[in-house]
């Protein structure tokens, strides 16, 4: 059981901390690449950029294929490309995380024609505010 207690704590605090992104991408806790992938949308350009290597994202789910050039451009050094790229979409990403994940991002998925369904307990549906501004940045984007 105690084995058990310090694994859980173990990647609960060295791997599931995506709001301490910048620090920790400076700090890497001696996990080495194995921790220089970020969970934070809005800051995959400069956690690359203090040598992150990747990113657990949400905005992926929508945008795959901007979130590979975004990725890719950094490991490749093109920093104006991906500056666009972060740029472009930080509308649309400051919008799918203005309630709680995943409740955006199945809404999104949803608008797109897969059927996501609903979140399950003890999640709730999107606030109504929130899902205007996620289809409005949708559609500016040309996702749906």
């Amino acid at each position: 059981f105690l084995l058990f207690l310090f694994f859980f704590f173990f990647f609960f605090f060295f791997f599931f901390q995506a709001e301490d992104g910048i620090r920790d991408a400076q700090e890497s806790r001696g996990l080495g690449d194995v921790y220089k992938r970020q969970g934070n949308d809005d800051q995959i350009l400069p956690i690359m950029a203090l040598g992150g290597v990747g990113v657990i994202s949400v905005i992926a789910n929508i945008c795959p294929k901007e979130t590979h050039e975004l990725t890719m451009a950094m490991l490749k050094g093109d920093l104006k490309k991906a500056r666009e790229i972060q740029i472009n979409f930080a509308d649309l990403t400051e919008c799918l995380f203005e309630d709680v994940n995943p409740m955006p991002i199945k809404d999104a998925l949803n608008l797109m024609g897969f059927n996501c369904g609903k979140c399950r307990m003890p999640l709730v549906d999107t606030n109504s505010r929130v899902k205007v501004k996620v289809e409005k940045a949708m559609k500016k984007h040309g996702l749906i």
